[in-house]
């Protein structure tokens, strides 16, 4: 593996570990050493299409998966994949397909990536996209403009008992 790759993985890997330890909203999951391709699961809610139209579903799965050329070209589908769940209510995700609304630079780290994602899918970063991957859902999301966030919490986000809190803080 080139040594310049390997020194981002493990970097970018380093860093997204640090922000999912500081998170009960994100866990992540690592495939090889230096990871090359990570699963988030994000504990937070997302919209999704029902029979009876769009309801709150907790808990959604991207993988992402950095080829070795990643430094030089980053193309959104090879990089980029949502997983869960299938009925997945947005303008910028079909079956298998994320589009983070904006270019996706070669060389952005993991946990930029994370950030970003969160933001999307739970409506916090609102944006309609000129060209969506899914065109009823844009439909939707112009009828209801603005959408109310599926999900309100930071990414960076931890519970702690108030009464602890407050105590640690005298």
């Amino acid at each position: 593996m080139d040594p310049i790759f390997e020194r981002f993985l493990r970097e970018s890997w380093h860093n997204a570990k640090s922000l999912a330890d500081g998170s009960d909203v994100v866990e992540l999951v690592p495939f090889g050493d230096p990871p090359h391709a990570v699963v988030a699961q994000f504990h937070a809610n997302c919209y999704v299409k029902t029979p009876q139209g769009t309801a709150l579903h907790f808990g959604f799965t991207v993988g992402y998966r950095f080829p070795e050329n990643y430094l030089n070209l980053a193309l959104p589908w090879e990089v980029m994949h949502f997983l869960a769940p299938a009925t997945v209510w947005h303008p910028n995700i079909r079956v298998n397909a994320i589009c983070l609304g904006t270019g996706l630079q070669p060389g952005t780290e993991l946990r930029e990536l994370l950030f970003r994602t969160y933001e999307l899918v739970t409506f916090q970063r609102r944006s309609q996209p000129a060209d969506p991957l899914n065109a009823e859902a844009a439909a939707w999301v112009r009828r209801n403009w603005p959408v109310q966030p599926a999900d309100s919490r930071p990414l960076k986000w931890r519970a702690t008992n108030s009464v602890e809190s407050l105590g640690s803080a005298r």
